[in-house]
């Protein structure tokens, strides 16, 4: 359980906290974990590499309000020759997929004080399963992008078998048990409003 009380109250005393995403990656080799930071992490016994410029972009965060599966989709930039950016790229391109396919992905949100240090650990706020790891390689007036999309669906989602249905849907109901009719009105009743006599 998160404890937030060094957060509110450093909020309470009117300043305003910092925050930032830590990404754990628990891949088949070993975890790897990184932040957006200029510097390394040290926090709960665990070491959060400095990936600035690096990772790019983490989409997908935000909290669905319908039955299809999310998706959370890291982007790394192959900017170095070395560091985390080249590794993800490496991986990319290798044909060994378990090291990284159905393997958690977690994101947690750490908040920090105006210099930085942490108030209070972090607390995972996201986590999904690591999918697949399509990658671009564009070259564009005498310059070359290179990165790597990995991509991560709904943790709940391998248990159906596929990643293209919700846990709960109809057609993966079928595929577990066909003819059973549990959820067949579910799609039906997914965006049906229901208004309270007191409104």
């Amino acid at each position: 359980m998160a404890d937030f009380g060094p957060v509110i109250n450093y909020y309470l005393s009117g300043r305003r906290p910092n925050f930032a995403p830590l990404v754990e990656l628990k891949l088949r080799d070993g975890a790897k974990r990184f932040w957006d930071g200029g510097y390394d992490l040290p926090t709960a016994g665990k070491v959060w590499q400095n990936a600035k410029g690096a990772l790019v972009n983490i989409d997908g965060i935000g909290i669905r309000r319908d039955i299809s599966a999310d998706y959370l989709t890291f982007t790394f930039s192959m900017a170095k020759e070395s560091g985390l950016g080249a590794e993800m790229w490496s991986m990319a391109h290798s044909a060994d997929v378990a090291q990284y396919r159905r393997r958690p992905a977690i994101v947690y949100l750490a908040f920090f004080d105006s210099d930085w240090q942490l108030l209070a650990e972090p607390y995972a706020f996201k986590a999904g399963m690591m999918m697949a790891m399509p990658f671009d390689d564009q070259r564009d007036g005498g310059g070359r992008l290179q990165q790597v999309h990995l991509k991560c669906v709904n943790i709940f989602c391998w248990r159906s078998g596929t990643h293209t249905d919700p846990y709960y849907s109809d057609r993966a109901q079928q595929m577990r048990f066909p003819g059973d009719r549990g959820l067949q009105f579910i799609q039906s009743l997914q965006r049906v409003l229901y208004r309270s006599p007191w409104r």
